[in-house]
């Protein structure tokens, strides 16, 4: 699991880092865990404070993007919840 920080054009500090969904050998997700078609490729997690976002289907190589790049995929990510 890759993880990065970066500085928003607001001058915000996220974290991102790629979530993974492992499934079981029987092809059933884990419990407690249903997953979407959007969510079944993983998926980059942002965090910001308490605000939270999701970009399904990361791209290849993102690790390496820069921080307006990383800004870009961030702000059309999907907010989420908080965790439980």
């Amino acid at each position: 699991m890759a993880h990065r920080e970066f500085t928003d054009v607001k001058g915000l500090l996220w974290a991102v880092w790629d979530v993974r969904p492992s499934i079981s050998t029987d092809g059933v997700s884990p419990p407690g865990m249903l997953l979407g078609e959007d969510a079944s490729q993983g998926w980059l997690a942002f965090q910001c404070g308490n605000e939270r976002r999701r970009f399904y289907a990361p791209p290849d190589g993102w690790e390496s993007f820069t921080d307006a790049q990383l800004a870009k995929l961030c702000h059309h990510a999907v907010t989420v919840g908080p965790s439980r």
